[in-house]
C-alpha cells in the first residue's frame, strides 16, 4: 500500500524561506505503513529519521531523507521532507530541483516549474535544470518558452546531446523541419551511434518530404529512446534500497543510457 501524507504545492514552495525568517518546521514526514514497503527501505529510512530528530534545525538530514523517499519510489514524502529541508536553508539548488521532480511525478507542474526556477536561480550554469524546464514546458505546448530554455541548455553544455535534442523536438512540433534536421545532424557527427536522434531526424525529413532518407533515418533508429544525461538524478538513485528499487533503477538506466549506481 502506497504511504500517504498531507499534500502541499506551489502555495508552500512559494512561501518557503530561510530558518532566519523564524519558520516553524514540521515534524519529518514517515511511512504510514510500511507493512507494504520493503524492509530496507523501511531501516534506511528509520535511521534517517534518527537523524533528523538529533537535529530538527538543521537541513541536511531532512534533505538526506527526502532524497530516500525519492530513490525509493515515494514522492510525496519525498516532496514535503524537501520542503521541509528548504523552510531550514533555500540556497540548496539541488533541493529546490529534486522537489520540482517529486511535484512533477506527483501530477503538480505549476508546483515544479516553480521550485525549477528557484533551482535554476541559485545554479544557472547546470544544463540538466534548463533543459528538463523546457520538457515540462513542452509538455504545456509552451514552445516559446521550452525553446528558450533548450537553448540555454546547449550554450551551458554544448556536447551534451540534451539540450539539442529537446531543441530538436520543439523545432518538429512548431512545423521547422529544416532546423531541426541540421540541428541532429551536428548531433549525429559528434555520435552517430545516436539512435533517438536517428528517429527524429527521420521524422524531420519526412515532414521536408524528403520520404525515402526519412524512412532511411526511422528505421537506423529503432527501438532507441531519449537518452538525458542528469548527474544530480543520478546522485539521488545511490539512496535506494531493496530489490525493487534495484530494478526501478536498472530501468531508469536502460531508458536514459545512464550505468547504474554501485
Amino acid at each position: 500500500m502506497r504511504p500517504t501524507v498531507r499534500t502541499v504545492g506551489a502555495g508552500l514552495v512559494a512561501g518557503i524561506c530561510l530558518h532566519g525568517c523564524g519558520a516553524e518546521v514540521a515534524e519529518p514526514p514517515e511511512l504510514e505503513d510500511p507493512n507494504g514497503v520493503d524492509p530496507a527501505v523501511v531501516e534506511r529510512v528509520d535511521r534517517a529519521l534518527s537523524e533528523v530528530r538529533r537535529h530538527p534545525r538543521r537541513a541536511a538530514p531532512r534533505g538526506e531523507l527526502a532524497m530516500i523517499y525519492d530513490a525509493n519510489a515515494l514522492p510525496d514524502l519525498a516532496a514535503e521532507c524537501y520542503e521541509q529541508a528548504l523552510t531550514l536553508d533555500d540556497q540548496e539548488a539541488k533541493w529546490w530541483y529534486h522537489l520540482a521532480r517529486s511535484r512533477h511525478e506527483l501530477g503538480d507542474l505549476d508546483a515544479a516549474l516553480t521550485a525549477i526556477d528557484r533551482a535554476i536561480d541559485r545554479e544557472p550554469s547546470f544544463a540538466p535544470l534548463h533543459w528538463r524546464r523546457g520538457l515540462w514546458l513542452l509538455s504545456q505546448v509552451r514552445h516559446q518558452e521550452a525553446e528558450a530554455s533548450f537553448r540555454r541548455a546547449t550554450e551551458i553544455a554544448p556536447t551534451d546531446p540534451s539540450g539539442w535534442l529537446g531543441l530538436a523536438r520543439v523545432l518538429l512540433q512548431t512545423d521547422r523541419a529544416p532546423e531541426a534536421a541540421e540541428v541532429l545532424q551536428g548531433l549525429l557527427r559528434q555520435d552517430p551511434n545516436h539512435g533517438y536522434a536517428r528517429q527524429l531526424l527521420g521524422k524531420a525529413y519526412l515532414q521536408s518530404g524528403n520520404e525515402e532518407q526519412g524512412r532511411l533515418e526511422l528505421a537506423r533508429g529503432a527501438g532507441s529512446g531519449p537518452r538525458w544525461g542528469d548527474p544530480w538524478e543520478l546522485e539521488v538513485l545511490g539512496y535506494r534500497a531493496g530489490y525493487r528499487a534495484v530494478l526501478n533503477a536498472a530501468q531508469h538506466a536502460v531508458e536514459s543510457g545512464q550505468p547504474l549506481v554501485a
